[in-house]
């Protein structure tokens, strides 16, 4: 999803080559783009309309843009390799407010917390991690900043509702 929201100056031409090669264009539903347009830019239905013509998507709502920014910075987050920090601070941090708004509009646009999608986020790590076969369980829950492999084993039970023992057993007989 490309979200369209306020941008500085005028469009670069990264953004119009993506609006003219969309077809080319390969960009996550987990990261999306994100592009400021200039609140005074004459074109600005024009390219709005190019974009959706194109089926790209694109959102004017502020808290939708707030809620994928936060799903954003959380990708972010669990991509560094040193996660031995507070979530909500880091997230404060980053978008430069305040963690409850940030938390209040994530979960009213998607329907469950910041701390959900966090979780759910590392547990598919994790999966991904267990179906390579080549890291012990406690090397996951480390690698995943869990405090210890059975909180990260319960967490994993509790969204997968199997053990992350069982799961990689299913990985190993093909029955996932």
């Amino acid at each position: 999803m490309i979200l369209i929201y306020e941008l500085p100056d005028q469009i670069t031409d990264t953004i119009r080559k993506l609006i003219t090669n969309n077809a080319s264009h390969n960009i996550p539903e987990t990261r999306p783009f994100l592009v400021k347009l200039p609140v005074e830019m004459r074109d600005k239905e024009r390219v709005l309309k190019l974009l959706t013509d194109a089926g790209i998507g694109f959102s004017r709502d502020p808290k939708e843009i707030w809620a994928m920014q936060v799903k954003q910075a959380v990708a972010e987050m669990l991509d560094k390799e040193d996660m031995s920090y507070n979530g909500s601070i880091y997230l404060s941090e980053k978008l430069n407010r305040n963690y409850a708004y940030l938390s209040a509009v994530f979960s009213e646009f998607f329907g469950f917390t910041i701390e959900q999608y966090i979780i759910s986020s590392k547990i598919e790590r994790a999966k991904k991690l267990l179906k390579e076969g080549n890291l012990k369980i406690s090397d996951i829950s480390s690698r995943l900043k869990y405090n210890s492999a059975a909180h990260f084993s319960y967490q994993f039970k509790k969204v997968e509702g199997v053990s992350p023992r069982a799961y990689k057993q299913q990985v190993k007989n093909n029955t996932i």
